[in-house]
């Protein structure tokens, strides 16, 4: 397979480099100008060259790196024999960094690589520079869409009643918004794009080329298109980069199941693997796949904008001011506020996180009730017959979780776990064998695992596994192929072996999805038995 990139982030400079899957943090600090001492040479014996790792999931060390740490600081790494496997964020214990740009700025490059995830609520971009590998700038803005719905099926409906011309203008509009933000962070210009990546859902890409998605008004549900294709030459998007920029929008695989889930099997390093894993990512359009030696199966299910912030009380985009975590103690409440300021709004993340305190608490029974006596017993009203609980927040209205807010959230947990069950049921596959699971998406990638379990969307069975978070997956695997576009061909020749499950006929989804809305933990194994 061809090699497989992944960013490593250095800090305090903020430099990102896109490192070959297998390399060592030390030959990627010298790439990006961090000099980090290392006296043996890089062979693993003094001890001298640690890291902190404040994001990712790293490798486990090697018998090597093992006795080196015993002349290290407590909680590092070596970078010398530390392999990149995936995303990381680190921090050299004794560093001489090179010099760097200033703050805001990155050094010019002749020609830049982007990638694009066109989501249905955002739509977010990076931009690299081609010779050096450099992350140069990132973005997120909304997707303009959104006034025709919040989710897929409102836009598909719209469609067929004659706007799929402003849909598409709205999501070219999306698209240069997002690639002009992160081209004024990396300093450069659209017009030195020469190759774009785009990936979506199967409703977003169709949009997006303004085909006909008649095939996904319906059940048996059909894919617009099966193949990568290119923007076409009247595309407001295509005329704004380099005259002869390559553009590729990954297709769907089948159905809802679209690009984004196969660039986030990309950046899960799930393309040829000899773990067996589960990929969830639990957006608007919940996207899930069981991979394992034998076979790829996949499904995706509706599970509503819940899980991004809209269509609740208090909901809203994950940037700055959303909630992403909620605690309550005995002083209070606690929130984690994205950018540390006031609080606004609930990203889906939060509104999971205030419903998982509230069943810690007493005040959330397991059907999804809420309970007035408690430690918050004086934040619960009532208004216009509906109950809720007030968290403060500094916006025009409190932040509130209601009744409905928690049936919302209830649904769309349920479409979840009830996918994941249909598709160890259709695999085969021995629940115990699962040793590795991946949370995608924004709200996969900022959720506290214990809660996930503790609300039952994610199953017990994962607790002896390897569970990891990637929050930015589609976007990450959109641009490793933008950086080596062979791997395309790799990844498209395994997903012709991938199988479809269709949850909208499957009869162990609708069995399991009335169970799966209770709000207590749950196992797979289980699940079969019902």
């Amino acid at each position: 397979m061809s090699a497989l990139r992944y960013p490593v982030t250095f800090a305090p400079s903020g430099v990102t480099l896109w490192v070959e899957a297998g390399a060592t943090l030390l030959s990627a600090a010298r790439e990006a100008g961090i000099v980090v001492p290392a006296p043996c040479g890089g062979r693993g014996v003094c001890g001298k060259c640690a890291v902190r790792v404040s994001e990712g999931n790293p490798s486990e060390p090697d018998e090597t790196e093992r006795r080196a740490l015993k002349l290290a600081p407590r909680a590092t790494r070596l970078a010398c024999r530390l392999a990149v496997t995936g995303p990381l964020t680190v921090r050299p214990i004794v560093t001489a960094a090179a010099p760097v740009s200033a703050e805001g700025e990155a050094p010019e490059e002749a020609q830049l690589l982007a990638a694009l995830d066109l989501g249905t609520t955002t739509v977010s971009a990076v931009v690299i520079g081609a010779e050096s590998g450099r992350e140069l700038g990132r973005s997120v803005v909304p997707n303009s869409q959104a006034t025709w719905g919040a989710d897929v099926i409102s836009r598909i409906a719209a469609a067929r009643d004659g706007e799929g011309v402003v849909l598409r203008r709205c999501a070219e509009q999306s698209i240069i918004d997002a690639l002009t933000a992160a081209c004024d962070r990396a300093s450069g210009c659209l017009s030195s794009v020469r190759r774009l990546v785009v990936v979506g859902n199967s409703a977003m890409a169709s949009l997006l080329l303004g085909m006909d998605v008649r095939g996904l008004a319906g059940h048996p549900f059909s894919a617009p298109f099966q193949s990568a294709v290119s923007l076409s030459e009247d595309s407001s998007v295509a005329r704004t980069l380099a005259a002869d920029a390559e553009t590729i929008v990954l297709p769907p695989i089948a159905g809802f199941v679209g690009g984004d889930l196969t660039a986030g099997l990309v950046a899960g390093g799930l393309i040829d693997v000899a773990e067996t894993t589960m990929y969830v990512d639990a957006g608007t359009n919940a996207e899930m796949a069981l991979v394992s030696p034998n076979g790829i199966w996949l499904a995706s299910a509706a599970a509503g904008p819940a899980f991004e912030g809209f269509g609740v009380s208090s909901g809203g985009p994950a940037t700055t001011g959303a909630v992403t975590c909620v605690r309550i103690t005995g002083d209070g409440v606690e929130l984690d506020v994205v950018g540390g300021g006031e609080p606004l709004w609930f990203a889906g993340s939060g509104l999971l996180s205030a419903m998982a305190e509230l069943r810690r608490v007493g005040q959330l029974d397991e059907s999804g009730r809420l309970v007035r006596e408690g430690p918050l017993r004086e934040r619960f009203a009532e208004r216009e017959g509906v109950l809720q609980v007030d968290f403060g927040g500094s916006g025009p209205t409190p932040l509130s979780l209601t009744q409905t807010d928690v049936r919302a959230l209830q649904t769309a947990k349920a479409a979840v776990a009830a996918g994941m069950v249909s598709l160890v049921k259709a695999s085969g596959v021995k629940p115990r064998t699962l040793s590795r699971w991946i949370l995608a998406g924004a709200f996969g990638g900022a959720m506290d695992v214990g809660q996930l379990f503790a609300l039952g969307i994610m199953p017990k069975d994962a607790l002896s596994g390897d569970v990891r978070q990637l929050a930015d997956a589609a976007l990450l695997g959109a641009a490793a192929i933008a950086v080596e576009p062979r791997i395309l061909e790799d990844v498209t020749r395994q997903m012709r072996r991938a199988e479809h499950v269709s949850l909208a006929d499957d009869p162990v989804f609708s069995r399991e999805f009335v169970s799966s809305t209770a709000l207590s933990t749950f196992t797979l194994k289980r699940g079969f038995s019902l």
